[in-house]
């Protein structure tokens, strides 16, 4: 979820880095806005910060937005870590 506007995505992660994806078009996404959890699911508790956008990573000619996300963490300093696939 963007923190400013409360919109709603899906994060996904790979090798190449982080992406919030379907973000409407129309969304007014402010300078490395904050990217939090919503909560939404019940198995993950919301406001926890996961980083900021970096900047949007898609064409104006595309359906939904998507944004490059900035993690807010050092990820080589995980002790433990959850995957879902």
């Amino acid at each position: 979820m963007l923190q400013g506007s409360r919109t709603l995505g899906i994060l996904r992660g790979s090798l190449s880095g982080v992406k919030l994806e379907e973000i409407p078009q129309d969304t007014i996404i402010g300078d490395k806005e904050a990217v939090l959890t919503s909560g939404l699911g019940g198995q993950i508790p919301a406001g926890i910060l996961i980083g900021y956008s970096r900047g949007v990573a898609s064409s104006k000619s595309e359906i939904y937005k998507v944004l490059d996300v900035e993690i807010a963490e050092d990820l080589t300093k995980l002790e433990y870590v959850f995957v879902v696939k």
